[in-house]
């Protein structure tokens, strides 16, 4: 059974959009009507996701994707299309419909996420499995993880067999395409039989929030050659640079507490978590990343970024500090002693010993200041060195005065003069800049078409105005030309109930540039007369461009037409500033 249009459009309109992608981690900052943040569907530092709240649209100019709340969900969080409708309903505080048969609605599901869940299922009982697990066991117990984590963390053990775990999600139905999409199997670069990616490995699952598995870490065995540590590949299902290990098992705690500790291993989590510290979690075969830093922002207000104590592990934490520079979080960098890592130091010492490591934590700020600072001669050129080592992170904060008060601080710290490091600070940016009018006029020529458009996509009764003072000409961009000729297509009988939502399923093509529209910068009132100003704009830029055609030529015949068609622009030009239409807004 399935849900009826009319309950799918009520649980999207009692759906905040923004406040529901700023739950999954995406800083959204407000920029005239809209929101604008980095696309949480592809990597970028300039933002180009934009947010509509009064239409409840969303649509980044990098990627192209966009749409409702509803598509929005079921992209991100992976949902099929009942359960997405299920949580936003619940969300909204919605009751679900009632089924005539009392039954359950059902959902498709994702193939992908099944097979991941299978090969989960497989190499647990592998580990199990008296002989074959037997070397995972041993080292396990080598290690001292008691067998209550194992099932904690779903921990699973991979056979040295070329094609076991295929040949087992074959007798399951898997197809083939669908465990190569997963990570689960590769192809052979010589011969392209496909086997199986993890082998004689323990198996590490990596979970979504959900607690659904999208991705396996393996540890190499004694014995085995290869990497120490493989990861699943990138795929639709993982990305390792936006998913934290243990984050689902220490969920519940990071939300009690706020606080998250990063650490570097998959052993150490599940050690931490064994110590109680349970809100501990790792990056997954990388180091930390701006989308790791949005999953702190959305469930934790501090964390503690612990490194291992060797250079490796100072350069580590070194690179960390600017990701977290003017983000809502408290961060401290804790460095192991020589030698030591979380998983040792607490099997040697304990709770305590880690909790006295803790103490000894320092500060972002003066961390970072700190080991640069180390790196060069302690005279006025070597601070100055370090000076300038420091300052282009500090372009990425956006927030004014706080970007002024990491400069001061910094400046004391190095014992510089606070006009020495605001010179060096303005020279820098000086150094980056660019001409940002350069793409001006084009901008500027383009808007009133995007206005227009706006206006008619938000007050359709308008479509009727326009069809009667606007032509194709009057638009010089070739794809808003199409688009509003598309509008004016639709018949006046059906302006009172369309919608642009109607474009997602019956004209796709144009769906996209309605959510590119609707994405930019909205017009929140006096939509008609902003519509009117727009309108008259270009029919002022027309009859320039008629003007400028009218040139005496032998051609007496051309001469007279154009002479015609200027003035019936002008003409048409005059009476619709003279009768505005009706306001909507």
């Amino acid at each position: 059974m399935r849900f009826e249009r009319d309950f799918v459009q009520q649980v999207e309109s009692g759906t905040d959009l923004v406040s529901l992608i700023q739950e999954r981690g995406v800083v959204l900052k407000k920029a005239g009507g809209n929101y604008k943040g980095c696309c949480p569907f592809h990597s970028e530092k300039t933002p180009s996701f934009n947010v509509n709240p009064r239409k409840n649209f969303y649509h980044c100019f990098g990627c192209g994707v966009g749409g409702g709340p509803l598509k929005f969900l079921m992209e991100h969080d992976r949902l099929g299309f009942v359960e997405a409708v299920t949580e936003l309903a619940q969300r909204a505080g919605i009751a679900l419909p009632e089924m005539p048969s009392g039954g359950r609605y059902k959902d498709s599901g994702d193939p992908g996420l099944a097979a991941l869940a299978q090969a989960n299922e497989f190499y647990r009982e592998q580990l199990r499995d008296s002989t074959t697990g037997l070397t995972a066991r041993r080292y396990l117990a080598e290690r001292m993880v008691p067998e209550a984590l194992w099932d904690a963390f779903s921990l699973g053990f991979a056979p040295d067999d070329w094609r076991l775990l295929k040949r087992t999600l074959e007798r399951r139905k898997v197809p083939e395409a669908v465990m190569i999409e997963a990570g689960l199997i590769k192809p052979s670069e010589r011969s392209g039989q496909t086997y199986d990616r993890f082998r004689n490995r323990l198996i590490f699952p990596i979970r979504d929030t959900r607690g659904r598995v999208i991705g396996f870490g393996g540890r190499m065995l004694k014995g085995d050659e290869g990497p120490k540590y493989l990861n699943s590949p990138e795929s639709e299902y993982y990305h390792k640079s936006q998913v934290l290990y243990g984050l689902h098992e220490g969920l519940s705690t990071i939300r009690e507490q706020r606080e998250m500790i990063f650490v570097e291993g998959y052993l150490d989590v599940i050690r931490l978590h064994e110590y109680g510290f349970r809100n501990a979690v790792a990056p997954c075969g990388t180091a930390l990343t701006e989308e790791h830093v949005k999953l702190v922002e959305r469930y934790a207000e501090k964390a503690l970024l612990v490194f291992d104590g060797d250079d490796a592990g100072r350069n580590a934490a070194l690179k960390s500090c600017p990701l977290f520079l003017g983000k809502r979080v408290q961060v401290r960098i804790l460095t192991m002693p020589p030698g030591e890592d979380p998983d040792t130091l607490l099997l040697n010492g304990g709770a305590a010993a880690f909790g006295a490591v803790r103490q000894s934590g320092k500060g972002l700020l003066e961390f970072w200041v700190e080991q640069t600072l180390a790196r060069f001669p302690d005279t006025p050129e070597g601070r100055v060195q370090a000076l300038e080592e420091l300052l282009p992170s500090l372009q990425e904060v956006e927030d004014g005065p706080l970007q002024q008060l990491l400069l001061q601080s910094i400046g004391e710290r190095l014992r510089l003069r606070s006009e020495t490091v605001l010179e060096a600070f303005n020279r820098l940016k000086k150094s980056n800049s660019f001409d940002i009018n350069a793409s001006l006029p084009e901008e500027v020529l383009l808007r009133d078409e995007c206005w227009v458009l706006q206006a008619m996509l938000s007050a359709p009764r308008l479509i009727v105005q326009a069809r009667l003072q606007l032509q194709a000409d009057d638009f010089q961009d070739s794809r808003w030309r199409r688009f509003f000729v598309f509008l004016t297509q639709i018949p006046d009988d059906q302006l009172a109930d369309w919608t642009p939502n109607s474009l997602e399923s019956s004209h796709p093509e144009f769906y996209a540039e309605a959510l590119e529209l609707l994405a930019t910068e909205a017009l929140e009132t006096h939509v008609a007369e902003q519509f009117a100003l727009s309108l008259g704009r270009l029919k002022e830029r027309t009859v320039a461009r008629h003007q400028n055609r009218m040139t005496p030529s032998a051609d007496w015949e051309q001469f007279l037409q154009h002479g015609i068609m200027l003035r019936q622009e002008r003409q048409n030009f005059r009476h619709y500033r003279s009768e505005p239409p009706t306001s909507t807004s």
